[in-house]
C-alpha cells in the first residue's frame, strides 16, 4: 500500500514538473513576443534627433509602465505638428490601440491634408469610430484616446486637445493653460476646438498624458495631482530642456518611492524660439 502511495506521489510530482516546464516555455515565448512588439513600437516613434531637427530646444520624458505602451508621441515634420497621445489601456492592449491610432493619425494627415489641429482630431475621431465599429451605441467596449496636438510655427502656436491641455510658461514665469475639449477621440459627438495663440519667444510649451499626475506616492500614498505638476512646470521652465527632463525624472522617482508605476508616463516640452 505504501509503495503504491509513493508511486502515485512520484507520478503527480512528474506531472507537476512537466506542467512547470510547459508554463516556463510559454512564458519565454510570450516574453519574446512582447519584446519584439516593443522593438516594433520603438521603430514607429520619432527619434530624438528627428524631434530636435524640428524643435531644437525640446525634451521627451517617456516611461512605459510595462514593456510596451499605450502612450506614444507623434511628429509630422513638414508642418511642425507634435502630439502626446494616451490610448485606452496600457501594456499589450494599450500597445495594440497605440499602433492602430498611429496609423490612423498618419492617414488623417496624409489623406485629408487639412492640417489645422482641430480638423485633424475631427478626422481622427471619425476614423476611430469607423475602424472600430463604435458608431453603434450598444458596442460592448469603447476604444479611443486622449491627446494634445500642437502646431508650432515660430511664435504662432495652434493647439487642439482631447481631455489633455496645453501648459505654457513665459520667460517671466507666468503660467497659462489652454484647456482641452472634454471629449475623447473615438467618442466625440461634436467638433474639436482649434486654439490659436501668439507666444513670447522663450516660452515653454508642455503637453502630457495623465500618467505623471496620477502616480501615487509621497508620505500618504496619494496621487501627485495636476496642480503640483503645473507648479513643477513653472519651477523648471528656466532650466535647459535636458535639465527639465532630468528634474521631472528625479521628482517622479522621489514621489513614487517603492510604489509600483501605475500607468504609462509621457511629458513633452518645447521652448518656442
Amino acid at each position: 500500500q505504501k509503495k503504491k502511495a509513493n508511486l502515485l506521489l512520484e507520478e503527480k510530482n512528474e506531472a507537476i514538473k512537466k506542467q512547470k516546464l510547459i508554463l516556463e516555455e510559454k512564458n519565454i515565448q510570450i516574453t519574446d513576443s512582447i519584446e519584439y512588439a516593443k522593438s516594433m513600437q520603438e521603430a514607429i516613434l520619432p527619434t530624438n534627433e528627428s524631434v530636435k531637427s524640428v524643435f531644437r530646444d525640446s525634451f521627451i520624458m517617456f516611461k512605459p509602465k510595462d514593456v510596451v505602451s499605450g502612450d506614444f508621441y507623434w511628429l509630422y515634420k513638414a508642418e511642425g505638428l507634435l502630439a502626446a497621445i494616451d490610448c485606452v489601456g496600457h501594456g499589450v492592449p494599450g500597445a495594440f490601440m497605440a499602433l492602430h491610432s498611429y496609423n490612423l493619425l498618419e492617414r488623417s494627415v496624409k489623406e485629408d491634408r487639412d492640417l489645422e489641429p482641430a480638423s485633424i482630431l475631427d478626422q481622427l475621431n471619425k476614423k476611430v469610430l469607423e475602424s472600430l465599429n463604435q458608431q453603434n451605441e450598444n458596442a460592448s467596449a469603447k476604444h479611443g484616446m486622449d491627446l494634445a496636438l500642437l502646431k508650432i510655427n515660430g511664435p504662432r502656436v495652434e493647439f487642439s486637445g482631447a481631455r489633455n491641455p496645453l501648459i505654457m510658461v513665459t520667460p517671466s514665469g507666468e503660467l497659462n493653460e489652454i484647456k482641452a475639449d472634454r471629449m475623447y477621440v473615438g467618442g466625440a459627438q461634436g467638433n474639436f476646438t482649434n486654439n490659436l495663440v501668439n507666444v513670447v519667444p522663450g516660452t515653454m510649451l508642455y503637453i502630457f498624458t495623465d500618467g505623471y499626475a496620477d502616480q501615487k506616492g509621497g508620505p500618504q500614498n496619494k496621487k501627485f495631482f495636476a496642480e503640483p505638476l503645473r507648479d513643477l512646470f513653472r519651477q523648471i521652465a528656466p532650466l535647459t530642456c535636458e535639465e527639465q527632463r532630468r528634474e521631472l525624472e528625479r521628482m517622479h522617482d522621489e514621489w513614487r518611492g517603492d510604489v509600483e508605476q501605475l500607468d504609462d508616463i509621457l511629458v513633452i516640452g518645447v521652448r518656442v524660439c
